[in-house]
């Protein structure tokens, strides 16, 4: 597994964008990355861009405990947004079941999407709104 973070100023988000086969250590780490950068930009939109990535082999607790731990992205990312694309059909099931277990615990809202232009305009409404 592979991933890049960097922030699109012309977008006003984060992007993350991974590949391969993602694992519970991996996302952590991911997400401890994703932290800093947004604590670093103050820019609290997220597009998790996991179409070139498989979550599928994460257990069940494993979901869980991702879950808890997007709990530590709650400062950083307070009234913000994150779009996690996950376009396979076991990756989008399990990506449902985590929203499930984030649901009322996170400061920032968050949804998965199939297709990259839904998950943009999600970002950009959150955007909109703002202004």
């Amino acid at each position: 597994m592979s991933y890049t973070i960097e922030v699109d100023d012309t977008l006003e988000i984060v992007r993350i964008i991974s590949l391969g086969d993602l694992n519970t250590d991996e996302i952590f780490d991911m997400i401890d990355q994703l932290n800093g950068t947004c604590f670093r930009s103050g820019v609290k939109n997220v597009l998790a861009d996991h179409s070139r990535a498989s979550v599928g082999d994460i257990p069940i607790m494993g979901v869980r405990s991702i879950a808890s731990y997007c709990e530590t992205l709650n400062d950083s990312m307070d009234g913000g947004r994150l779009s996690v694309l996950l376009s396979k059909p076991l990756d989008y099931g399990i990506g449902r079941i985590w929203l499930a277990y984030v649901h009322g615990r996170l400061t920032y809202e968050a949804q998965i999407f199939r297709k990259l232009q839904k998950g943009l305009a999600y970002l950009a409404a959150k955007k909109c709104a703002a202004h």
